[in-house]
């Protein structure tokens, strides 16, 4: 899978047909995961957000994704939880007080202790193949197993990593090797904004959603609804 283009296999996590594809990943799921991690105690997490988008669920859409790939978004699953013994770090941010700063705008949140919050998370990365969706190409989620405290024998099942700055390259999306775009660039270049990305599931949900769009948005034919009333 190293070889193939990040475009190629997130076509085929949504659904689409690869002749040359291992069929090992004929039932993966596509997962974007970031977790917020303390400036000042990078050991320590307080909030963990996560986006899963199964194949065979997805492929269920693809012929008919709707305005924007609506029904294609909508069959994602997302998942926030917030770590009750290391939430008072939330309280020294700059903007504690502002009472949007953290609000989340995918699925629901959950208050879980930190080894909850693990279990939670292995259950997510086990059981099934995993591509795993990151926004930046120098990612670090190679860190996760120790940050988070699992054996590696738990990242098992990751079987290839992504990056949506990959793909916005791969696919000429205004694209500049001397300022590279964050998600926020890339998604006001596909039609909508991220809002409140300072959640981890705003983080993870607008990362699925951006990497759809690019992978769909030459397939469907335009609509009449702005891209953003969909997103909302």
């Amino acid at each position: 899978l190293r070889q193939l283009d990040h475009f190629d296999i997130l076509e085929y996590c949504l659904g689409f047909e690869k002749p040359n594809f291992p069929t090992l990943l004929e039932n993966c799921h596509l997962v974007s995961i970031y977790v917020e991690r303390e400036k000042d105690h990078p050991a320590l997490w307080s909030e963990l957000g996560f986006s899963i988008l199964q194949r065979k669920k997805a492929q269920e859409h693809i012929t008919k994704p709707g305005d924007h790939s609506e029904t294609l978004m909508q069959s994602a699953s997302f998942g926030h939880l917030r770590v009750q013994e290391n939430m008072r770090f939330l309280n020294l941010k700059e903007d504690s007080r502002d009472i949007h700063s953290h609000r989340n705008r995918f699925g629901q949140t959950r208050f879980s202790t930190e080894q909850e919050a693990k279990w939670i998370l292995k259950g997510v990365l086990t059981g099934q193949p995993i591509v795993l969706l990151t926004y930046y190409e120098d990612h670090d989620s190679h860190i996760l197993p120790g940050l988070l405290e699992l054996p590696l024998d738990d990242f098992g099942c990751i079987l290839a990593t992504i990056s949506t700055q990959r793909i916005a390259r791969e696919r000429n999306i205004d694209w500049y090797m001397e300022k590279r775009k964050d998600l926020e660039d890339v998604s006001r270049f596909l039609g909508f904004k991220c809002e409140d990305l300072d959640g981890p599931t705003n983080y993870a949900g607008f990362n699925m959603v951006a990497a759809i769009q690019m992978a769909m948005r030459s397939k469907i034919r335009s609509a009449e609804i702005p891209l953003q009333t969909k997103v909302n």
